[in-house]
């Protein structure tokens, strides 16, 4: 289960290219808690048009609202208060069904590493897609001034992402 939040979903919709989140982890279909998806709904009536496919791909069963359990929803207390709503269901999520967590804030990955969720972070993907042959180097560096352009996010570690 590839479950993602607000911010890596948010920063692939500006540049129109979710398609490289489904192509970067060979899967049919990315899911999305109930929370990522009120905050991702907030934004679609906030007028933000990059909004306007993820709605087509959860119409089209390619994105997937997952509702957690009891059982997860019991676990958010024992997570920090400082995660919003769409990061602590998420997480539950994850840890009680060994799900991979896509996200960018700092404060989340640390915790993942702290508590073995396996979690990717935007330069990780982009490192997939160049490590696998996803795309070109060239292509990547296009995508990279994009983000950093449309998603006002300065990505430092470039030469992470080449890494041999």
């Amino acid at each position: 289960m590839i479950l993602g939040d607000t911010n890596i979903l948010s920063t692939f919709m500006r540049i129109e290219r979710l398609d490289l989140l489904f192509k970067t982890f060979n899967t049919g279909k990315i899911y999305i808690s109930f929370n990522v998806f009120q905050e991702l709904k907030v934004d679609r009536d906030r007028g933000y048009p990059y909004t306007k496919k993820l709605f087509h791909l959860i119409d089209d069963h390619k994105i997937e609202i997952v509702t957690p359990t009891k059982d997860e929803l019991l676990h958010t207390v024992d997570l920090p208060e400082s995660f919003g709503r769409g990061e602590l269901d998420s997480l539950a999520i994850c840890k009680r069904r060994e799900g991979i967590f896509l996200s960018n804030d700092k404060k989340v990955i640390n915790y993942c590493k702290k508590k073995d969720i396996t979690c990717f972070d935007l330069c990780d993907i982009l490192a997939a897609l160049w490590k696998f042959k996803i795309l070109p180097k060239d292509k990547i560096k296009e995508i990279i001034a994009e983000i950093e352009k449309k998603d006002n996010i300065f990505i430092p570690s470039k030469e992470i992402i080449f890494k041999e």
